[in-house]
């Protein structure tokens, strides 16, 4: 059904059409997806979910009065952190804070409002962890890099790789293998939703190559099973991915979407915000403890080595023709 849907896509869909790259949207967003597929996607999606092995964190009850406090302060210097994990969320909000302050008179260029918005909330969870390195704007993916000039002439020109906006490395593997990625689409005010869209297609392209980059480099041990998360800044919504390769597809499925403070009077969003991040943090060391598991697994292989050939359908994005500029 997927191929026969894939052979009847124009050319000039194809680009960001998820069924070209066999890729199946479970956020409801895509409907070609979603008429195709209306009589499967409930079992399918009930299938995919036993497959993701979610984990949630959040603060804990010390840390969340502490929050509470700040935010309904009048003077939030006179509430002292007591330690440094308080000192870092009394950081995350004062950065949060100026975002507002600043959002209230004027919009906010993609960069600025990575900055000012995103940055200080993921060095107040992911980054916690030291063994997660997080890398920000427009940063090339190299597990994109390897997928795409595998079967390439090596004395040719070789093709670019994805640009992806936040690059979440482990140093633990592979000398830093990225295991999550994130896309901002947009500053202030909200990008469109064409813009959306194809952020969020760059999402699964880009972990669709981090689960080939990591299952060529595991050869022989199967790794169907692990799932690779992503995160999408839209405005101020923050939605949370999941993919999972199930039966030679691969599902986007979206697991979960947080409105971040846009105004003083919804700040109390700030503590939702940090939850969902911390619980976004917990399932990638989720992903990451697998992974040890399996490198463990590959080194008592070593002896009875398999060439790795990979099951599943990878479609290159299409080459499109370059427009003259004129200046």
């Amino acid at each position: 059904m997927v191929e026969t849907a894939r052979k009847s896509i124009p050319k000039c869909k194809q680009m960001y059409h998820p069924l070209w790259y066999y890729i199946i949207d479970h956020t409801g967003q895509h409907t070609p997806t979603n008429s195709l597929l209306k009589d499967y996607l409930q079992d399918m999606q009930s299938e995919i979910r036993t497959k993701i092995v979610m984990e949630t964190q959040e603060l804990d009850e010390d840390e969340a009065r502490f929050l509470c406090r700040i935010i309904e302060s009048d003077n939030y210097d006179t509430v002292c952190p007591t330690d440094n994990k308080e000192r870092i969320i009394k950081e995350c909000f004062i950065s949060i804070l100026k975002y507002i302050r600043r959002n209230a008179s004027r919009g906010m260029s993609e960069t600025e409002y990575t900055s000012r918005t995103l940055m200080p909330l993921l060095d107040a969870t992911v980054e916690t962890n030291p063994d997660l390195v997080i890398s920000y704007g427009e940063w090339c993916l190299a597990s994109s890099a390897y997928r795409r000039n595998q079967t390439r002439d090596p004395q040719l020109r070789a093709r670019m790789d994805y640009r992806t906006d936040i690059r979440i490395n482990f140093s633990g593997l592979f000398g830093g293998a990225e295991v999550a990625v994130g896309e901002v689409s947009g500053g202030v005010p909200k990008c469109s939703a064409a813009k959306e869209w194809r952020d969020k297609m760059k999402v699964s392209w880009e972990l669709r190559d981090i689960w080939f980059y990591i299952s060529s480099k595991f050869q022989g041990v199967d790794t169907s099973a692990v799932v690779f998360w992503g995160l999408q800044d839209i405005g101020f919504e923050l939605k949370f991915y999941a993919l999972v390769p199930y039966k030679r597809l691969f599902h986007l499925v979206l697991i979960n979407t947080v409105r971040k403070p846009s105004s003083k009077y919804d700040l109390h969003n700030l503590q939702s915000v940090l939850n969902a991040l911390l619980t976004f943090k917990k399932n990638v060391e989720g992903t990451i403890a697998h992974l040890v598991k399996l490198e463990k697994s590959q080194i008592r292989r070593e002896s009875n080595h398999i060439e790795w050939q990979c099951k599943y359908p990878i479609i290159y994005t299409p080459t499109q023709a370059k427009t003259k500029r004129v200046h």
